[in-house]
C-alpha cells in the first residue's frame, strides 16, 4: 500500500488518461472480521493526539475510538480498539513516520 496513490489522485490520474479508477479491485479484499476495525479507524483517523512545539502527531484519540465504537455499536470493543491502534501506527510507520 505504501506505493499506491491516495483514492482522489488516482481518479484525477485516471480521468486525465481517459480511464475509469478501478476502485474495486485496487486493495485487496476486505475480511468480513476487519469491517467493524476500518469502519471504526475510517471515523477517527484524523483525530489525532499532537505534541510538541511542531505539533507533531503522536497517537490516534483513544477517546473517539471508544466514541465510534459506541455509535457503531462494536461487539468486542477492546480487540477493535488494539486493532485500531496499531493500523494507526501501521499506516504511519509505512509512510517513513515513526
Amino acid at each position: 500500500m505504501r506505493d499506491k496513490p491516495p483514492c482522489e489522485v488516482c481518479r484525477v490520474l485516471r480521468k486525465l488518461e481517459g480511464r475509469e479508477p478501478d476502485c474495486e479491485n485496487c486493495l485487496p479484499p476486505l475480511w468480513r472480521e476487519n469491517e467493524e476495525v476500518v469502519m471504526v479507524f475510517n471515523a477517527v483517523q484524523g483525530q489525532v493526539i499532537t505534541a510538541g512545539q511542531r505539533n507533531e502527531v503522536v497517537d490516534v484519540n483513544h477517546v473517539s475510538i471508544h466514541e465510534a465504537m459506541s455509535v457503531y455499536k462494536v461487539k468486542d470493543r477492546r480487540d477493535c480498539f488494539e486493532h485500531v491502534v496499531k493500523l494507526f501506527h501501521d499506516l504511519r510507520s509505512e509512510d517513513g513516520v515513526q
